[in-house]
This record gives C-alpha cells, sequence and structure tokens, in this order.
C-alpha cells in the first residue's frame, strides 16, 4: 500500500534528496512537491482507464432543468469524477459547470468512469509513474538543472507506457461471441 509520502520520498530520492518522515509544510521542497502530486495525480489518472480507478455510478438526477432546449435531463456528476469513461445506456450529453452534465438520457443513467481513489489502491506500476512524473515536473525546482528534469520526463514517459501495458493486461481481452443471426446475414 503506497501512501503520498512514500511517492514523494521516491520522488526527492531520485532526485538526490534524503527522504523525510512527514509531509511538513515548513520543509519548502516537501511543500512544492506535495502541491505538485495533487495537480498531476488527476491529469496522471485520466491519462488512460485504469482498472483500479474505474467506478459504475447511477447519476442522479437534478432539479434544475438544463437551461439548453436541446437537451432533456440534468445530472450531478459524482464528486469523485475526473474523466467519463463510458455510459449506460449510451448517449449524448455535454458537461457543464464542472459539476452537472445535461443529457437526453431519462433516469436512471450509469456512469463508468476515472474516480479519484486512495494510493492505498495504487498498483506498484502506477506508483512508479506517479514517482517519475513527479520527479519530471519537480526537477527543475530542486536541481534546477534542465537535463535532469528532461531525463525523468523521459522516464515518466517510458514508465507510462509499461504501466497502460500492465493496466490493460490485468484482465481478459473481450471474447468475441458468435452471433447466429450475423452468420445467417453473412452467407
Amino acid at each position: 500500500m503506497a501512501t503520498k509520502l512514500e511517492i514523494i520520498n521516491s520522488t526527492l530520492a531520485y532526485l538526490g534528496n534524503p527522504p523525510v518522515n512527514t509531509l511538513n509544510v515548513a520543509n519548502a521542497v516537501v511543500q512544492a512537491l506535495s502541491s505538485l502530486y495533487d495537480q498531476i495525480l488527476p491529469d496522471v489518472l485520466a491519462c488512460h482507464p485504469w482498472h483500479f480507478a474505474l467506478k459504475w455510478q447511477e447519476l442522479v438526477e437534478d432539479p434544475t432543468p438544463p437551461l439548453d432546449p436541446k437537451w432533456g435531463y440534468a445530472y450531478l456528476l459524482p464528486g469523485d469524477y475526473i474523466q467519463a469513461w463510458d455510459t449506460y445506456p449510451w448517449g449524448n450529453y455535454t458537461i457543464v459547470t464542472g459539476k452537472v452534465i445535461w443529457s437526453n438520457i431519462n433516469p436512471p443513467w450509469k456512469w463508468g468512469y476515472i474516480a479519484t481513489v486512495n494510493e492505498g489502491l495504487f498498483p506498484p506500476y502506477f506508483v512508479k509513474l506517479m514517482a517519475y512524473a513527479l520527479a519530471a515536473d519537480g526537477a527543475m525546482m530542486v536541481t534546477e538543472n534542465p537535463d535532469v528534469a528532461q531525463y525523468w520526463e523521459g522516464k515518466a514517459s517510458q514508465q507510462r507506457v509499461i504501466a497502460q501495458n500492465r493496466d490493460f493486461t490485468a484482465q481478459p481481452n473481450p471474447v468475441i461471441r458468435d452471433n447466429r443471426l450475423w452468420a445467417r446475414h453473412m452467407v
């Protein structure tokens, strides 16, 4: 189980700094890395439909109707929402104000989305990706060396590919099933 502190300590080690015992706000480097971590985590989660961060939820209808007449229903986005992944049933929508969705899909409407998750759910390949991404973003602040920043950006890019592959292969591919109706049509 990873923690934010462990990921920041890995980043500090990658950048040649000693680890810390707490996320002490008196330490300017730790405070800056903690802030950077909070900024990049949603972006790194949103770059791939990570299986550990996917969530399905039935949306709650907003009692305020949409202001745009082409939409019939308004729903509230879940509080832990980062990015849409799938809907059931499928339908067109638009996200307004970052908290509300307008659509023509009547309730109940379920959304599959990438959610904010606790660090304890991060698999090791994602922990490493976060530490590399944080090192890439924080390198100039910590080392003031553009070569170090470029090096960690390359490492983060490589780890993103590795992590996405490991996450994708963590469950079997969907099975293609034979359909007699299609088979007769194709004959």
